[in-house]
């Protein structure tokens, strides 16, 4: 709906009418009211002089125009003083009046303007149902919604088709969460009003909150095309495209609406937010200090603050941002999540006194959250309060039953406690809850073994094992080497060593398990060692190698029948970068054909996909000249003398142990 002046349809008869400029301020920011046509006048063309009331009038407004409020005032009051009927000059007095915050005055001005010439009111407004739509305005700037909206039906029941209360009260359903009905309103208020921008822009606002995204965005894109430079839709349809996962484009609205309202906090929230999900925390922060600098207590703004200075490891400032939003007095919902927050701060810092007792502060005001009980709890297992701890882990278990980790940790406290049979069921519980729960399964099996419960441990042992826990493969390894509580089985110690040795990150008992296979490398080729000390160990490798062979991959043609290793298999369908930790292990693993591959890997490459003098290769061969393999030494002796090799000295240092220990 455009806001417009009307003009005089004679150049010398004419004088144009106000209109009403109101902003209401709801939680979607200040929304511009279309103007309302109030009055106009109508003079006599044979008249021969104008009077001097009618000069104040037009004085009046254009004062009016010009924004200077007071003087228009004055004029209008003047000329309504000098003509006590003056019908008009009421009308506008109240205009003005009404543009200046005083809703009363200018309902007395209309009515005074309504009781002198009832007809001086345009056919297409009622002045019942505008005085009656306008104190609603009113009403709702003091945040008498309930009341505002008996005012806004009130006008509807007097003119239905008042486009402006129609809206008003969409508005009223938005903030009421009645998401339909306001659907319906701002629909009504459309009615031959498609230009209406503002009114597309809060019909989209309903349909978000419906989460019906696609005709939230058809409206957003009418109100776009009708007024490019609505800002708050730009926020909005960057918030969609967030939502979609399309942080870039999103970005770009952000940055449009803050060009059009630099000082638009909604924006730079929004921006700040996006920033922060690219995980881009300076560039988040800067967007957040504006809203803050702009909107001191925006709660949402102070949250994301504290959770941005904490990924930067900035605990004391996240936790005085977070104190800092409980000077904003919110919710007690919402304070027991800044405690919450400030709690986990004082953790990180080690202030565990501190962290206790916010995490407290934070369940008398939320007494049922679960999330608060673990976190105080895990608090007292940092300071071996055991029975504080166990407490509120049973208090989690109770609010949430199928919290798995809960239960796990709670078993954990239970064994702290030497309550081992409650410390079993509680694992037990975690493993029933979530059954590829790794960390319960190793503690679970390490309790059960402690307990001389070695056959019930292997189980879930070696389910930890399979899941990658490597104190769970070194603990099976030690068992089946030595026979402590299974039967002894050096092949089985030996898979679950290789195992530890082919994990990517080296950690130490990583390092501990390449060390014991390299020393069964060594006795297997020792001639001191006993005929079936080598053939174990040899049983051991070969299990080793079926082992990777079990892993085809997702390639079908792959298969773990063919008699070549795997390496081989990957390296012919070129696959090479898997080829070549495959071969590396099989090697290691005493596989012949696989070391005469990574020989000639080295040495040649492959094109476009594998550079000669590989790194990882070459550590293969320094590792195994440092045993002393023959195969190795030899290699390296060899390509040493190569004009392409390139000079090392770890290769030189190689050599010499070859040397050496010949």
């Amino acid at each position: 709906m455009k806001s417009w002046i009307r003009s005089c349809q004679s150049q010398s008869c004419r004088t144009p009418t106000l209109g009403i400029f109101l902003w209401i301020v709801t939680v979607f920011g200040s929304l511009t009211m279309p103007q309302c046509l109030l009055a106009q006048t109508v003079e006599s063309e044979s008249e021969e002089a104008r009077r001097p009331e009618e000069d104040h009038l037009r004085l009046g407004i254009d004062f009016y125009l010009t924004d200077e409020l007071e003087i228009a005032i004055d004029e209008f009051r003047e000329a309504s003083r000098l003509q006590s009927g003056y019908a008009d000059a009421h009308f506008n007095l109240g205009v003005a009046l009404a543009k200046i915050g005083d809703l009363t005055g200018a309902i007395a001005q209309w009515s005074d303007a309504q009781r002198l010439d009832p007809q001086s009111m345009p056919t297409h407004y009622h002045i019942s149902a505008l005085v009656s739509y306008n104190y609603g305005v009113a009403l709702l700037r003091k945040g008498q919604l309930d009341q505002a909206m008996d005012e806004w039906r009130a006008a509807l029941h007097i003119q239905p088709d008042l486009a402006e209360a129609h809206y008003a009260e969409g508005l009223g359903y938005l903030l009421k969460g009645n998401t339909l009905q306001a659907i319906r309103k701002f629909q009504l208020a459309l009615v031959g009003h498609q230009d209406w921008a503002i009114a597309h822009h809060q019909l989209g606002v309903a349909y978000y909150e419906t989460r019906e995204l696609e005709l939230a965005k058809e409206e957003w894109r009418i109100a776009l095309e009708l007024d490019p430079e609505l800002a708050r839709t730009h926020v909005n349809i960057g918030l969609l495209r967030l939502l979609e996962g399309n942080v870039t484009s999103a970005v770009h609205a952000f940055q449009r609406a803050i060009t059009l309202a630099p000082n638009l906090p909604e924006a730079h929230f929004n921006l700040g937010t996006a920033f922060y999900q690219q995980r881009e925390w300076k560039a988040a922060l800067q967007h957040l200090h504006i809203v803050l600098t702009l909107r001191p207590r925006f709660l949402a703004a102070l949250q994301l603050t504290g959770a941005t200075w904490s990924h930067l490891g900035h605990w004391s400032k996240a936790a005085s941002t977070w104190r800092e939003a409980l000077h904003a007095n919110p919710p007690e919902f919402e304070s027991a999540k800044f405690r919450y927050n400030i709690g986990l701060a004082l953790l990180m810092m080690g202030d565990l006194r501190g962290s206790i007792r916010e995490f407290r502060h934070a369940l008398t005001l939320r007494p049922e959250w679960a999330e608060a009980h673990y976190a105080l709890a895990s608090a007292s297992v940092f300071g071996k309060d055991w029975r504080h701890a166990s407490e509120h882990l049973q208090r989690v278990t109770e609010l949430e039953p199928t919290w798995a980790h809960a239960f796990f940790s709670l078993g954990k406290v239970y064994y702290q406690m030497g309550s081992v049979t409650e410390s079993i069921e509680a694992l037990q519980r975690a493993i029933q809850l979530e059954p590829e729960f790794a960390d319960a399964s190793y503690h679970l099996g390490v309790t059960l073994r402690a307990q001389d419960r070695t056959k019930e441990a292997i189980e879930p042992l070696q389910q930890a094992a399979r899941a990658g826990i490597e104190e769970a493969q070194s603990l099976l390894a030690m068992m089946y080497q030595n026979g402590s509580g299974v039967e002894r089985n050096l092949p089985m110690a030996m898979l679950w060593w290789a195992r530890l040795s082919f994990a990517e990150t080296e950690t130490e008992v990583g390092i501990q398990a390449k060390e014991r296979l390299a020393q069964f490398r060594l006795q297997a080729r020792d001639p001191h060692s006993s005929q079936a000390m080598r053939q174990e160990i040899l049983a051991g490798f070969y299990l080793i190698r079926q082992s990777l062979r079990q892993q085809t991959g997702d390639l079908k043609v792959i298969s773990s029948e063919n008699n070549q290793g795997l390496g081989l298999q990957y390296l012919q369908h070129g696959r090479v970068r898997e080829a070549i930790p495959l071969l590396i292990h099989e090697a290691l693993a005493l596989d012949e054909s696989a070391h005469q591959e990574l020989e000639h890997l080295y040495q040649n490459g492959v094109e476009g996909k594998l550079h000669a003098y590989d790194d990882r290769i070459l550590r293969y061969f320094l590792e195994r000249a440092q045993e002393s393999n023959p195969q190795s030494c030899d290699f390296l002796e060899k390509a040493a003398t190569h004009s392409g090799m390139p000079e090392s000295g770890k290769i030189t240092n190689a050599l010499r142990t070859c040397r050496s220990q010949s």
